[in-house]
């Protein structure tokens, strides 16, 4: 199921006021009785019927933009949206939940999973105002999310958890992602733009028994290019479409600085993405760069740019967008 789908299934559903909440099934495929359902006020929830028998371990909780409630007369269990600014993280939180439990076909275990869901997503829907984005931080997280788009895009499932894993750039690590052989630094510069910045010595530097590469995305300001809101939501419809864990790129996504209020504040930010071209920074001392393994005592903090022509002999692949 993707996000338009789940949009025309809420569609569907019309509250006149005769009942608490007008429900439709999610769909005919789903093996638990999942539904979609609006209160009179046109409030979103998702219901899940729990058979008879089946023990509910369930807190009521009244959040500020979501809650949770079990209703033992009627065996169900319903997660509300009580702010309507969070509408698009709560249809990616319906569809994980979605993918999460519709071929279970135990009582217990679907009805556990469903709310386990609503803790683990419930600190996405709390109103954090992050500190603004500079126009070089936002282009530099353009950058990373054109590149794990890539990645992610002809992944299976496993592939695609551990790549959503390895991007570790917004958690302040040394490198943007952290793979298993090697590390990956993103820089992102427009297309005329003949050098990266590289700020500091530990950029570049290999992790012990590893192999480091540099990736640069050529980009093009462009008023019909692509956004922060519009590359995130390609990348949620890939996992959505995979069945990959979306609570992983949420996270990193909130310690970037962004949430479902102020990605908006960035919009006015286009680019079109060109290409992406991957560098060995590891061929012994014959690359160009400053790293902290070379320098002399006394000597730190060091920031340079690096002349992307130069660095030709060392490129691994590039690939146009």
């Amino acid at each position: 199921m993707t996000v338009i789908e789940l949009e025309q299934r809420w569609r569907l559903i019309v509250n006149t006021g005769v009942a608490l909440y007008r429900s439709l099934r999610i769909n005919a495929d789903c093996i638990p009785d999942l539904y979609l359902a609006l209160d009179v006020k046109g409030d979103r929830f998702l219901i899940l019927q729990v058979p008879n028998g089946i023990n509910i371990q369930c807190q009521n909780i009244k959040m500020e933009n979501l809650s949770i409630e079990w209703h033992e007369d009627s065996r169900f269990v319903v997660i509300g949206l009580l702010n309507k600014q969070f509408t698009d993280l709560y249809n990616d939180l319906v569809l994980s939940l979605y993918n999460r439990i519709d071929k279970l076909t135990s009582p217990a275990r679907y009805a556990d999973e469903f709310i386990k869901c609503f803790y683990k997503w419930a600190d996405f829907f709390e109103d954090n105002i992050p500190d603004k984005l500079s126009d070089v931080e936002v282009k530099g997280l353009f950058g990373e999310l054109i590149v794990l788009r890539n990645y992610i895009a002809d992944a299976d499932l496993t592939n695609c958890n551990t790549i959503l894993n390895a991007w570790q750039g917004p958690f302040g690590r040394t490198h943007d992602f952290t793979f298993g052989d090697f590390n990956l630094e993103v820089k992102t510069k427009d297309d005329n733009q003949i050098t990266v910045r590289i700020s500091s010595e530990y950029q570049l530097q290999p992790e012990a028994g590893k192999n480091m590469r540099l990736a640069v995305v050529n980009v093009a300001v462009k008023d019909n290019g692509k956004n922060l809101g519009m590359v995130i939501h390609e990348i949620k419809e890939i996992i959505i479409e995979k069945g990959a864990d979306m609570v992983t790129f949420l996270k990193a996504i909130i310690k970037a600085g962004l949430n479902a209020g102020n990605v908006v504040l960035y919009n006015h930010h286009k680019w079109e993405p060109l290409s992406i071209s991957f560098y060995d920074c590891s061929s012994g001392d014959d690359f160009p760069k400053i790293i902290s393994s070379r320098l002399p005592n006394g000597i730190n903090t060091v920031k340079y740019n690096l002349t992307v022509d130069l660095i030709q002999d060392y490129l691994i692949q590039r690939i146009y967008l």
